[in-house]
């Protein structure tokens, strides 16, 4: 059946589930692409690159799809295991003195369900797709709207709970008629089947808006958000910067018995997936947490005082530099020095940024009335999607012994490219040698202000 679409319509699509509609997850990509005929029952262990040298000890993978010829999404495929950059981190980060790098492949799974007691070949063919339609018009009172219709409806009829197959968990607008690289606009439109899209990640649920940022690959994402909890110590005051809906920040929370979490976010329409997912939280964690809506370069000092780990999970170009000076500035303070700077007097705030941050802020308050310890990161927790920009900065960190490298690890999100996913732990000072410990049971970190 030919069907003409006039304007030009962009279509970008998530997988969910087929289980309980309030917890259907979530996975974001550009186009619905077929699976591939290998069964998705396996994912490959971490590797030790030292032994994935020798050609004996690592088992050839292959990426098995009959696409790879014509499209230029994937650019290796055979030794998933061990792709070129995964090799050129494990140098860098030893040259950094990380002896213990570690890199994670596996298989993509592009679709989780909340019931993860299920086989991952039925968790495939039990999703559903979250469908945003980018109308190049205004508003929905546009002359084009009827078009709109029709084809959300066509595909609603083809797609939808009573068509022959339920492919479909919602479909959604964006109104962009803007000619800038930008994608979507500003203006959202629910048209079509359930509004809530949930997933379950990170050992909470998050609710996750079609504006909102979300891992295309999520047991990847889970592995990676696994190695993250454990370098956060019990009891920590946490700042997420550029927190999205708050997966990370929140799963750090509920997992690592937070006192604070602040979690800053550019995008204002984050707002109402964090508040959705805060409502989800256990009754049981004790935290008080803040979500703002702010650019976390502007006044940097403000949002790392009072927090003992930082979180950034910054876009593809890195931190601001703003952001990395302030980072480099606080070895020159003590944990009571205040830099006048950062001074926030409530009854006297006239900067714009910061008025508007408090007015947009989401705030759940703790049980225990913590003491605001005048604290600084201790911790810097760092995830990058990309390479460059996280070297650069990583450098820049390392420069004057204001941070030092403890731990990092690789995991390559999107198997059959050189992409890399960057989790590294930063120490605030420089190196200190350590002595031989004893061997035993390590005990988990609690951090004590």
């Amino acid at each position: 059946m030919g069907l003409l679409l006039r304007p030009p319509v962009l279509v970008t699509a998530r997988a969910a589930s087929r289980h309980p509609p309030s917890r259907s997850p979530k996975v974001e990509a550009k186009a619905v692409t077929a699976p591939s005929s290998r069964p998705l029952d396996r994912q490959k262990p971490s590797i030790d690159l030292e032994s994935a040298s020798s050609s004996s000890s690592t088992v050839t993978t292959a990426l098995q799809c009959q696409h790879f010829q014509s499209c230029s999404g994937c650019s290796q495929e055979w030794e998933l295991d061990r792709p070129h950059m995964a090799a050129v981190a494990r140098k860098f980060f030893q040259d950094l003195g990380v002896s213990d790098f570690s890199f994670e492949s596996g298989m993509l799974f592009a679709v989780t369900t909340y019931n993860s007691s299920l086989p991952a070949a039925e968790r495939y063919t039990n999703g559903k797709v979250q469908v945003s339609l980018v109308w190049n018009s205004v508003c929905e009172q546009s002359e084009s709207f009827d078009k709109l219709n029709s084809l959300a409806k066509f595909l609603w009829r083809n797609g939808g709970p009573r068509s022959n197959s339920h492919l479909f968990h919602s479909i959604w607008v964006n109104f962009q008629t803007s000619s800038i690289n930008t994608i979507f606009g500003s203006r959202w439109k629910h048209l079509l089947g359930e509004r809530d899209f949930w997933e379950h990640i990170g050992g909470i649920d998050i609710c996750l808006d079609p504006s909102s940022f979300g891992q295309a690959n999520t047991q990847a994402f889970n592995s990676l958000l696994r190695k993250l909890h454990k370098y956060v110590p019990y009891g920590s005051s946490v700042v997420d910067l550029y927190s999205g809906a708050g997966v990370i920040g929140l799963s750090v929370a509920a997992t690592r018995k937070c006192r604070s979490l602040r979690c800053v976010e550019i995008n204002k329409e984050s707002k109402l997936s964090f508040e959705k997912s805060l409502g989800r939280l256990s009754k049981h964690i004790d935290c008080d947490i803040h979500w703002h809506n702010t650019d976390a370069s502007i006044e940097p000092l403000h949002w790392l005082k009072g927090s003992n780990v930082v979180i950034v999970d910054p876009p593809k170009k890195g931190l601001g530099q703003s952001l990395l000076d302030a980072l480099r500035e606080i070895s020159n303070y003590k944990d009571s020095n205040v830099p006048k700077s950062s001074i926030i007097k409530e009854k006297e705030e006239k900067r714009p940024w910061m008025l508007r941050a408090r007015a947009s802020t989401v705030h759940m308050e703790g049980n225990i009335n913590w003491e605001k310890a005048q604290i600084w990161p201790e911790f810097l927790i760092y995830v990058s999607c990309g390479w460059e920009s996280f070297e650069k900065d990583c450098l820049y960190l390392l420069s004057n012994n204001a941070w030092h490298l403890e731990k990092a690890h690789a995991f390559n999100f999107f198997p059959g490219t050189e992409s890399l996913e960057i989790l590294a732990v930063f120490k605030r000072g420089p190196r200190v040698s350590q002595t031989k410990k004893k061997s035993g049971k390590k005990k988990p970190q609690v951090f004590k202000p």
